[in-house]
């Protein structure tokens, strides 16, 4: 029978002991410097995430600030435009209407005189007041307003005899009322553009 040596085990054991600490060690120093690394990482990424998003905000306000500016020069430029248009319609519509006082004041006779021509774009229709030396100057003075194409209806809406300076007068009121091809046209100047809002 083979002598048994205790101290042969025992140094195994240490031995063995040993190998199992120094192994669990290692497992306990990867598992740090892995943790370690993992933090690092973790910091990088979020140092980088946050400089990007810093980047990002920088770049989005600046694109705002252009987009704002571009809209202000984009709201100029249409409020030029419609008051370019603006002024071009009141033009024509100006001379359109010269047009119609050209000819209530073309038939006026000797012996009319006319104290108010007033147009309404509304109703389409021009009011007259004035003085005459007769009913007959008055007569002349309608009949000659209907011969005309520019008026479909002209109407009497007042008379009245009146004394200046001891000469007996006529005083009356006129209502004319525009055909439809002239109301086309001049009726056309009652829409002004709409300015733009900013």
């Amino acid at each position: 029978m083979k002598p048994f040596n205790l101290a042969e085990v025992r140094i195994a054991e240490r031995r063995y002991c040993r190998q199992s600490v120094d192994l669990h060690l290692r497992v306990i120093v990867m598992l740090i410097l892995v943790t370690l690394l993992l933090g690092v990482v973790s910091y990088a990424c979020k140092d980088y995430v946050r400089n990007r998003a810093t980047a990002v905000k920088t770049q989005l306000a600046v694109v705002q600030g252009k987009t704002v500016t571009i809209k202000r020069d984009v709201a100029q430029v249409n409020i030029r435009l419609a008051q370019r248009g603006w002024q071009k319609q009141l033009s024509a519509g100006s001379g359109r209407w010269m047009n119609i006082m050209d000819s209530v004041f073309s038939h006026v006779p000797d012996d009319v005189w006319l104290s108010k021509v007033e147009s309404s774009v509304k109703d389409q229709s021009v009011t007259v007041d004035g003085h005459a030396g007769s009913f007959g100057d008055v007569s002349t003075f309608i009949d000659g307003l209907k011969a005309g194409s520019t008026f479909k209806e002209v109407r009497l809406t007042g008379s009245r005899v009146t004394n200046s300076h001891e000469k007996m007068l006529i005083e009356f009121s006129l209502d004319l009322k525009l055909t439809s091809d002239t109301t086309k046209t001049a009726g056309s100047t009652a829409t002004v553009p709409e300015t733009p809002k900013t």
